[in-house]
């Protein structure tokens, strides 16, 4: 570093370990980060004039020199704040922190609305000089402020995805507001660039991930229910976490690239933990390759034909690891082992009958992944992983019992690819793969694809099947001995506490969502009558105007509906057995609440939008519930009949 003299090194010193005194706290990687931090770029720091803002030059190997501030950056800042897109921020993301002007204003001139920062930096070393000469302890102090700061390219999808799923965060989607710091974009251009792409990949998947449908909710829950003897009775993935630490597993999906290794993959059955989705299973066995798992995590009846016609013997050492959100036609046509996995909903948090919970991705082969990476597996090979349609077309391998062209390129669009420079891909794929990213990223091994062709997965190690055997599945072991050792069956006294506890659980949930349909009702009615006594008279107006009568009874309102959600939608209860069903609708419609502000040059006006709009927010969440609600009667009568607990395979 290379400091004027008139800036005063001490001063400098000092400013840094104030700003590093909190970020320490917050962000310990970061601080560590840019105690080590070696920039290729030469910064210098000066003053733009006596007693005026300090400034930071760039200095390029090609002798460019790039200014990062003008003698008024107060200035600059508001240039952003004055348009019509920033009268009320929200969310706002800072490509570039430059010295961290741009944060610092929006926070003192905006803090009435803003809730979130996102301050992106590529180079370490500028935040370690704008440490330096900037009090930023107002934004680094600021609850809704996030660093991202020095993540390398291949990590910034993952890093934004978890980003996005933290809190309320997702409500906002629909009000980011990009502020871009044009001489860090200058000279950082595709960096920023890759990470405005993969905020949009990760606003659209995690909107995508949290709110489906919350029909496939119900579905979902429904299974459940009619699941709750198969849950009792078989063990669970539990009880084989960490029983594989180190043994390579062998992830199979049933991509067209199959049929150029699926040969190699019966010599190492006894080499490596091999799993399979449930529609890979049969070409598995037509190729003599009877792998340790096969993953099921679809809640539709065309799963069960995957299982259809295959007998005992046959899948004696080949353990059923579904979701217990599958139809139970599966659990009854299936006719080898069984395990059950969880995946992290409420809803299983809510049985109280613990089986293993695993945060699993759309797709069964984003389960396979999970469930290797639980049980210790490491490295873990990716076959068959396409992702993609063959150069000829095919969507899938022979043998798959849908056919190789069940998924048509609607909507399809192209993506890098493993051995091509691009390949096509569709809307679906392209969620697993992304969830395949975040996954890779987050596990802490060797993750190797050796899907010969299909779409890259950023974070993998491509290779070739053989190869990859050849280096890494060497060691012979016995698969089938370590899971019949370690999975516990439940006995029958373990089943039949497990179902009466279910069965008090079962009440004093009824007890709850009674008293959330109560409260409901109570807060419907309260608005209908505001837009019957208050909005009908601000309508009536030819100029947009709101008394003072009128602003008092809306805020009131509004804040006293923000307090009742808070607190129901925070309550242990709603989340463990409401959240999953509503959150689809939970989520759409707080966006569009949010949205709200961008809308109105008056804020009082949003208010009284805000308001209006939860007559339809209070009439779905209660029919919504209501049908919840149900399901609980119906889940009582089914341990009431008392099902057959039949014993396991």
């Amino acid at each position: 570093m290379r400091i004027k003299k008139s800036l005063g090194k001490k001063l400098m010193r000092q400013m840094f370990e104030r700003n590093m005194s909190v970020l320490s706290k917050r962000w310990p990687h970061i601080a560590q980060l840019i105690k080590n931090c070696k920039s290729d770029i030469k910064y210098e720091a000066v003053l733009s004039h006596v007693g005026g803002s300090p400034n930071l030059i760039a200095k390029l190997p090609d002798g460019r020199k790039i200014q990062f501030h003008s003698p008024n950056p107060k200035a600059e800042a508001l240039s952003y704040l004055s348009q019509p897109d920033f009268r009320y921020p929200q969310f706002v993301v800072f490509l570039g922190l430059g010295l961290g002007f741009y944060p610092l204003f929006f926070l003192s001139e905006k803090s009435q609305t803003l809730k979130y920062m996102l301050i992106v930096e590529k180079d370490p070393e500028v935040l370690k000089w704008a440490m330096s000469l900037v009090d930023l302890t107002p934004v680094l102090s600021f609850p809704g402020t996030q660093l991202m700061v020095g993540v390398p390219e291949e990590k910034t999808y993952p890093f934004l995805r978890s980003y996005m799923e933290q809190g309320a965060l997702k409500y906002y989607a629909k009000t980011i507001k990009v502020v871009t710091h044009e001489p860090s974009f200058a000279l950082h251009k595709d960096y920023y660039m890759k990470v405005v792409r993969d905020l949009r990949d990760a606003v659209r998947e995690t909107l995508l991930f949290f709110g489906n449908d919350p029909h496939d909710s119900l579905i979902g829950l429904d299974n459940i229910i009619k699941n709750l003897a198969n849950i009792a009775k078989y063990p669970g993935i539990k009880d084989l976490f960490g029983k594989f630490r180190g043994k390579p597993a062998i992830c199979v999906a049933s991509g067209p690239s199959l049929k150029k290794n699926v040969h190699l993959l019966k010599d190492v059955q006894d080499k490596a933990l091999i799993f399979c989705c449930d529609a890979t299973l049969k070409p598995l066995l037509k190729h003599g390759v009877k792998p340790h798992f096969v993953t099921s995590l679809e809640r539709v009846p065309e799963v069960v034909p995957f299982f259809e016609g295959l007998d005992a013997e046959t899948l004696k050492n080949t353990w059923l690891a579904a979701c217990p959100v599958v139809v139970p036609e599966v659990y009854d046509t299936y006719q080898g082992p069984k395990v059950i996995v969880y995946r992290d909903f409420a809803h299983f948090k809510w049985l109280g009958i613990d089986k293993g919970i695993l945060r699993i991705g759309p797709s069964c082969a984003n389960m396979s992944f999970k469930i290797a990476e639980a049980l210790g597996c490491n490295p873990i090979i990716l076959v068959g992983q396409d992702l993609a349609f063959a150069e000829t077309g095919e969507s899938h391998v022979d043998g798959h019992i849908y056919g190789t062209d069940n998924v048509k390129p609607k909507g399809a669009f192209y993506v890098e690819g493993n051995y091509q420079e691009k390949v096509l891909t569709t809307p679906v794929w392209y969620m697993f793969l992304k969830h395949f990213e975040l996954d890779v990223a987050e596990f802490k091994g060797l993750c190797i694809n050796a899907t010969e062709g299909g779409a890259k997965i950023t974070g993998t190690k491509v290779m070739k099947l053989k190869d990859a055997i050849d280096n890494f599945v060497t060691q012979s072991f016995d698969p089938v001995s370590i899971i019949r050792e370690n999975l516990k069956e439940p006995s029958p006294e373990e089943v039949a506490s497990a179902l009466d506890k279910l069965s008090n659980r079962i009440a004093e949930t009824r007890e709850f969502v009674d008293f959330v349909l109560q409260k409901f009702n109570e807060a419907l009615e309260e608005v209908m009558e505001y837009k019957k006594k208050v909005l009908a008279e601000i309508l009536k107006r030819d100029v947009d105007k709101i008394t003072d009568e009128e602003r008092q009874i809306t805020n009131q309102l509004a804040n006293k509906l923000i307090k009742l959600k808070t607190e129901i939608l925070g309550h242990q209860m709603f989340y463990l057995f409401l959240m999953h069903v509503v959150q689809p609708y939970v989520i759409k419609s707080e966006v569009e609440f949010a949205a709200i502000l961008d809308k109105y040059r008056n804020i009082e006006f949003a208010r009284v939008e805000f308001v209006a709009k939860h007559e339809e927010w209070f009439k779905v969440m209660i029919k919504l519930i209501e049908l919840c609600r149900e399901r609980l009667d119906w889940a009582e009568e089914v341990l009431k009949k008392g099902m057959p607990v039949k014993p396991s395979r």
